[in-house]
């Protein structure tokens, strides 16, 4: 497989991201909160992992848009959102519910030097 230089760098930190933050969402207390709660902590948890790439991450986000690498990007987003759904209790497979959320939670990292 060939490499693709700084876009595998940033897939594999993007899916580790997504990992990480499935196994910090499992260790606090989700059956007390909400499904909304859970989304939200799931997006805060998710976009502390990029801070401290905050000044670059505009340049990732650009390679990751190039459309050579969308297929790539969209994978990993599906793979992002239907785990936070999972985590927040969702087990239904409504296709448009979680056609929409990539749109809310894409959005944070897309504005994220103006966020944190």
């Amino acid at each position: 497989m060939a490499s693709r230089g700084a876009v595998d760098l940033v897939d594999y930190f993007i899916r580790k991201s997504t990992r990480d933050m499935s196994s910090q969402m499992k260790q606090l207390d989700l059956e007390s909160m909400k499904v909304t709660a859970k989304i939200r902590k799931a997006c805060e948890i998710r976009l502390k992992m990029t801070q401290p790439f905050i000044r670059k991450w505009p340049e990732a986000v650009a390679l990751l848009l190039l459309p050579q690498n969308l297929p790539t990007t969209l994978s990993n987003l599906h793979e992002l959102v239907d785990e936070m759904w999972y985590l927040a209790g969702d087990r239904s497979v409504d296709v448009l519910r979680r056609q929409f959320f990539p749109d809310i939670s894409l959005k944070p990292e897309l504005y994220l030097d103006e966020l944190l």
